[in-house]
Order: structure tokens, then C-alpha cells, then sequence
């Protein structure tokens, strides 16, 4: 095993030891939090579509985002996991439609429709953590990376604060956030000198928020 896949296992496994170390309450307590954040956050309420996914365990708890954003009639996608390691996304009308695939995790069925790259305006990105520079340690399938490789719009990610670290290993395929939101922070990630649409809209943000 590389030294970067060993490092990332490393972190995975503290991951999973740092969950299991929070009570239910405390877990219930900090997705709340986060949810009041999130909520709060411009590119989220003035989204126009939304690609989110359904969490696992150690993952902050999605379903209250899903159910606002049909509230709101705003399109919204999740992710199927195709067999040649890539993913679609397809658009759901409510969480009941959502079905156990791989590994017991939620996605929408086959039969839904399918939502382009070019629809979706703010994408809700998973990962086990992220750091303070908006890299994600994600399962190590690569199902993000290669999606992100051909997204243009805003990313996000959702982090319980202690699962925020302050460095994740990342390879070079390895694709960073726009913003990381925990419950008590939002971090906002400007890159370049000569930035994106994107940037230029998260710098404005950080003038109004």
C-alpha cells in the first residue's frame, strides 16, 4: 500500500473512532445546528437546483435538507452509482423514493429521470471529513472526483466540527470544495488571482453574509 493510501486509511479509521465516541443526542444536536446554518447560507436559499446525497452514519443527517428543498419546488438530484466506477445524477420528487443500494446506502431507482451537469446549481458534497482547505477524505471510490472533473457550478460541504481537520491527504485527482459549513462556521474558499464565476460569487459573499 502507497503511503497515501495508508495515510488516508489512517484517517478513515479516525473518522470512525471519533463518531463513535458522540452520543446520539450530541450527533442530533450538531446536525441541527448545521441545518440552521446551512439554511441560513445565501447560495443554498437562492439555489435554483440542488444535487445532494443521502448520508451515511458518520455523515450529517440530509434528510431535513432534501424534504425543504422539494418544499420549495426546487429541483433536486441525487447520486446512482454506475458499474464503470462513474455516477449519474437523477432527480427525486420525494425521499420515499429513495432506495437501499450498495453498502445499504440511499439512492434514487434507475427509473428517475436524469438531471444534467449543466442543471444543478449548488452541489452538497460527502466525505468522511474535510480540512480547513476544503479537501474532503472521501471512501475511496472516486465517485466525486471524476463527477466534479466536469461540474462548474458551486460546491459545498456539510462537517460535524470535530470531523473537521486541519489537513486531509489529497492526490492529484482530488477535487476541493468552494465552502465547508459546520455548525458553528463557514468557511468560504477563493483559489485563484484570476478567479471563476464561482469565486468572484463567494467573494461577494463574504461582503454579505
Amino acid at each position: 500500500m502507497s503511503p497515501m493510501r495508508e495515510e488516508k486509511r489512517a484517517d478513515r479509521l479516525r473518522v470512525m473512532q471519533l463518531y463513535q465516541q458522540r452520543t446520539p443526542r450530541e450527533l442530533a444536536e450538531q446536525d441541527a445546528a448545521l441545518w440552521a446554518r446551512l439554511r441560513s447560507w445565501l447560495p443554498y436559499a437562492e439555489a435554483g437546483s440542488v444535487f445532494l446525497y443521502a448520508g451515511a452514519a458518520w455523515e450529517p443527517n440530509t434528510r431535513v435538507i432534501a424534504e425543504d428543498v422539494l418544499a420549495r419546488g426546487v429541483p433536486l438530484g441525487f447520486p446512482l452509482c454506475c458499474a464503470d466506477r462513474h455516477m449519474v445524477v437523477r432527480r427525486v420528487r420525494n425521499w420515499a423514493e429513495l432506495e437501499s443500494g450498495p453498502h445499504g446506502v440511499l439512492q434514487p431507482p434507475p427509473t428517475a429521470p436524469l438531471m444534467s451537469v449543466d442543471e444543478i446549481a449548488l452541489t452538497i458534497v460527502p466525505a468522511m471529513a474535510f480540512d480547513r482547505q476544503g479537501h474532503r477524505l472521501g471512501r475511496g471510490g472516486g465517485f466525486y472526483d471524476r463527477f466534479l472533473k466536469t461540474y462548474g457550478g458551486l460546491t459545498a460541504g456539510l462537517c460535524r466540527s470535530f470531523l473537521l481537520f486541519d489537513r486531509v491527504p489529497q492526490s492529484d485527482w482530488d477535487r476541493p470544495v468552494d465552502a465547508v459549513l459546520t455548525e458553528s462556521e463557514t468557511l468560504l474558499f477563493v483559489r485563484s488571482e484570476c478567479p471563476s464565476q464561482n469565486e468572484m460569487d463567494l467573494r461577494g459573499l463574504v461582503h454579505r453574509e
